[in-house]
Formats: structure tokens, C-alpha cells, sequence
């Protein structure tokens, strides 16, 4: 009874995988009939498709992912001129080849869960053909989407140094930290760059902190937790996503912290409330444990910190955002130091004043 139960699963698995790859197949007079003719209910119901898609990631609900690919691979041995009596749909014919089969598996799997996959924005040859990541072995579905959310890089190696960030995205953006979002890199590749720019003849630097965007949404938390459920029992020495969320804690203290990461684009919150984004991170680090931190690792923590510990920055950031505000990029050197000149000017007329007063 067990066995016919996990069957009608993976049958039913494969029916919707297979079904939503039908859907992003080039629209052309070939397949226009048979698009016409395929209109799944759950494909075309978002309020269906989501909880189903949500549920096949939840870590409870878990089979190992080499038992989809041995009946899939158990479906497509059998010869072509059997497919007549079977159930097939006709633009598998080109996949018969067995060193095919596994791959084509991977890749309807893929456009079923793309929106997991940078951010949605997987690299397309053309349609129903999206460029395969190169991935670890899959253990099922929840790995499968750690793995795309995880840096191609991997987890550094080397020692760990478990260094935090002691400061909130409000606190580095009055230093001068330049959040911008990134589209094209897996949800937890998170990057700095240290850039310089002349102004007066001088080489102002300041730090930019790439961030890929974040959707906030109903299901993000769940989500999150079944990953970091999955890398507390399988990677606890690898816990990328669980890093990438104690950090994002860590820059995340209150609402204006999310109110700069929105302004910045750095986060999409879909919530309604940016209260409810703040207290999602504030809470969903509970009962992690870390045993290495690994943007510690690369110094990104250390920089960030050097960089608001210095008060030569939070001073320059001060002038730029106080007293260049109101000018744009094209403005000459020579009209911001008069505009500067003006400025000092003013504040030091009332010293001057006082001090006449005392003599």
C-alpha cells in the first residue's frame, strides 16, 4: 500500500512537471494544438499551483530525488514503436537516447521551480530550454532549491572566521555604503566592491554592497525555514542560506532599516507592511545554530564595520548627502566648492559673532 501510494505521487509529479513544460515550449503551428488542448486546471490557477509548489518543497513531504529519475528513466527505455500504446507526449521522441533521459528530467524540474532560480531570471537559449546550473547531486526537491539559491562559488574554505556585522543598513548607509541590487546572481551571492571617485582633485572611496533582490511574500519564511531545517540536519558545517539570513538579520534591526532596503530595490516587500518584513527576520534566526559564518570568512563583515568605524567615511558621507545634495553628477568640482565655500561660511558667521561679543 505504501509503494502504490509514492507511485501515484511520482505519477502525479511527473504529469505536472511535464504539463508546465508544455506551457513554455515555442508557440509555434506545431504545438499550437496541442497547447490549446493542455489547459491544466492547476497550472492556470495561481492559488492551486503555489500551495502545490510550496508543498513539494516543504522538507516533510520529501522523496529521495533518485526515485524520479529511475522511473523517468524506466518510462523513457521503453522501445519507440511502443510508444503508440502509451502515454507519451510527442516531443519526448527526440529524448530516447538514455544518456538524455536524466538530463531532460532536470531540466522540467527546473522551469518548474524557475522562480527560485536567480530570482527567476534563468539564462534561456530559447524557449523550454534553460541553461542547466551546474549542481551538486540532488538529494530532492528542497536541496535542489538551496542549491539554487547558493553562490556558484560554493561555501569558502579555509578557517572561519565568525565575524558579524555590528551595524544596520540605516547605520551603513549614514557611513556611506552604497547598497545596490543585483538580478543575475543567486540569492545568497552577496558582494562588495570597494570603488573610488574624484571630487576636488581627490580620491573619495566608498563601499558598494552588491545584494540580490528579495521578494517578501506570504510563503517566504516558510520557505526559508524548510532550507534552513535542511542545511541544520545535512550542512551544518555549509550553512550558506542560514548565514545569508543571520546576516541579512543582522542589517535588519528596524523599520527603517527596511524602508532603506526597499528604497534601495534591495528588497521587494510584498507583505503590505515593512513592521512584518523587520520582525521576519528578527525572529527567524531562533534555534539556529552556526558553526561557521561565511561572510566572516571573506572579510565582507570586517569591511563593513572598518568602514563605519572610521569617522573619516560617516564625515564624507555627511558633506555629500548635506551639502552635494541638491546637485547632480554633472555639476563641475568648481561650483561644489563655492557651494561648499557658502555653506562653511555661514555656519562660522554666528562663531565669529559670539566671539566679537565677548571681546
Amino acid at each position: 500500500m505504501f509503494f502504490r501510494v509514492i507511485l501515484r505521487d511520482v505519477c502525479f509529479i511527473f504529469e505536472l512537471f511535464l504539463r508546465n513544460y508544455e506551457h513554455v515550449l515555442d508557440n509555434n503551428d506545431k504545438l499550437e494544438e496541442m497547447k490549446k488542448d493542455i489547459q491544466d486546471y492547476i497550472l492556470r490557477t495561481p492559488w492551486l499551483r503555489k500551495p502545490i509548489e510550496l508543498d513539494l518543497i516543504m522538507l516533510e513531504n520529501q522523496l529521495p530525488y533518485f526515485i524520479f529519475t529511475e522511473l523517468f528513466d524506466f518510462i523513457l527505455k521503453k522501445q519507440p514503436e511502443n510508444q503508440g500504446n502509451m502515454n507519451i507526449p510527442p516531443y519526448l521522441s527526440k529524448h530516447w537516447k538514455e544518456s538524455e533521459f536524466h538530463d531532460f528530467f532536470i531540466r522540467i524540474t527546473y522551469e518548474f521551480f524557475i522562480d527560485y532560480y536567480r530570482n527567476g531570471k534563468a539564462t534561456i537559449k530559447k524557449p523550454g530550454e534553460v541553461e542547466l546550473q551546474q549542481l551538486n547531486e540532488i538529494k530532492h526537491f528542497t536541496d535542489l532549491v538551496r542549491q539554487f539559491m547558493c553562490p556558484d562559488s560554493g561555501y569558502p574554505r579555509g578557517p572561519h572566521v565568525k565575524t558579524k556585522c555590528l551595524y544596520t543598513a540605516k547605520q551603513l548607509d549614514r557611513a556611506g555604503v552604497n547598497f545596490v541590487p543585483s538580478e543575475d546572481h543567486s540569492l545568497a551571492d552577496i558582494r562588495r566592491t570597494k570603488v573610488t571617485y574624484n571630487c576636488f582633485c581627490i580620491g573619495w572611496k566608498y563601499l558598494k554592497l552588491k545584494v540580490p533582490k528579495l521578494k517578501v511574500e506570504d510563503d517566504t519564511e516558510c520557505l526559508m525555514r524548510n532550507v534552513m531545517a535542511l542545511e541544520q540536519c545535512l550542512y551544518p558545517s555549509e550553512a550558506h542560506i542560514c548565514n545569508y539570513i543571520s546576516l541579512l538579520d543582522q542589517l535588519i534591526n528596524t523599520v527603517e532599516d527596511v524602508e532603506l532596503l526597499v528604497e534601495k530595490d534591495v528588497v521587494q516587500n510584498f507583505l503590505g507592511s515593512n513592521d512584518a518584513v523587520a520582525n521576519l527576520f528578527n525572529n527567524i534566526c531562533d534555534q539556529i545554530a552556526e558553526t561557521s559564518f561565511c561572510y566572516g570568512t571573506e572579510t565582507l563583515c570586517e569591511d563593513l564595520n572598518d568602514h563605519y568605524n572610521n569617522p573619516w567615511n560617516v564625515a564624507k558621507a555627511t558633506l555629500k548627502s548635506v551639502y552635494f545634495k541638491i546637485f547632480g553628477l554633472g555639476v563641475p568640482p568648481s561650483l561644489r566648492f563655492l557651494s561648499l565655500y557658502s555653506q562653511l561660511s555661514r555656519s562660522l558667521q554666528p562663531s565669529r559673532i559670539c566671539s566679537s561679543n565677548l571681546k
